[in-house]
């Protein structure tokens, strides 16, 4: 017998993670959610009737204030709640706890956390995948570190969007890359374009892979990479029979390729030989 898995009295196993609003997690969620409106100030009264609008709901004539209707929300609209809040908040009005908000949603078993740049609610993933994206999006230039960010809440979001998380992952390869490898042609550059250049030019670039099998080449596999990445986004393209939304489980391949790609572009791993 399991004296862990048998013991009445252990934790439950913190690695089985809860999709949805747990009946454990509605009171302290609406507590939160609660204290974050306690103010019946104009501005908050106008903040929870566009959250109450956003997530299709309405508050009864009954109900006196529009922060009460949005705190009492169903059950399974709580998240989707928060999740508006994050996002639609003005914080020179409002400070959210967010520290405790995530603190709730963690013990509580949630399969839920706060984004890092605490705007929203994402899919809570391996701490090891979490690292090396908050690294990547750090060290990353800005405008591949935005399209970064946009892939991981359209791959982890409350709402996904498989499609734009493969687009959005190209994006920000493709911000690094592109002027890496075209430098002069601002205007008609492109990720295949710059591939074939790689591919032509492959003397004229390393990269920082010493000590590979004999006959593999580091350019070609960093090519193949970016194509496998592109051949993923096949819906880019109308009116084509293998044309379709990527499944989940490719986009978050596509998007972890792209983190470990923007973060060898932005130190340096590719450059002029």
């Amino acid at each position: 017998m399991d004296a862990l898995t048998d013991d009445p009295l252990a934790l439950p196993d913190q690695d089985v993670l809860i999709e949805g609003v747990p009946d454990h997690l509605v009171e302290p969620l609406r507590a939160w959610l609660r204290s974050q409106l306690r103010s019946k100030s104009e501005w908050n009264e106008v903040l929870a009737r566009a959250i109450l609008l956003r997530i299709r709901r309405s508050k009864a004539p009954q109900v006196n204030y529009y922060g009460t209707a949005l705190v009492n929300c169903p059950q399974g609209d709580l998240l989707r709640a928060i999740n508006a809040l994050l996002q639609l908040v003005d914080k020179k009005h409002l400070k959210i706890d967010t520290f405790e908000l995530d603190h709730l949603l963690s013990f509580g078993g949630s399969a839920y956390r706060v984004s890092s740049d605490l705007d929203r609610l994402v899919h809570r993933v391996p701490e090891q995948a979490q690292a090396a994206f908050d690294t990547a999006a750090k060290t990353a230039p800005e405008a591949a570190a935005r399209h970064l960010q946009d892939a991981w809440v359209a791959t982890y979001g409350l709402d996904p969007d498989y499609d734009k998380a493969v687009s959005s992952s190209i994006k920000a390869v493709e911000e690094i890359l592109l002027p890496l490898v075209s430098p002069t042609n601002d205007g008609h550059r492109t990720l295949t374009k710059s591939l074939a250049t790689l591919k032509r030019e492959a003397s004229d670039w390393e990269v920082a892979l010493p000590n590979l099998p004999s006959g593999s080449s580091a350019i070609s596999i960093l090519s193949d990479l970016m194509h496998a990445m592109m051949k993923a986004h096949s819906s880019r393209h109308g009116g084509s029979s293998t044309s379709r939304i990527p499944f989940a489980v490719e986009a978050e391949t596509v998007l972890h390729l792209a983190i470990a790609l923007v973060q060898v572009l932005s130190i340096g791993g590719l450059k002029k030989a």
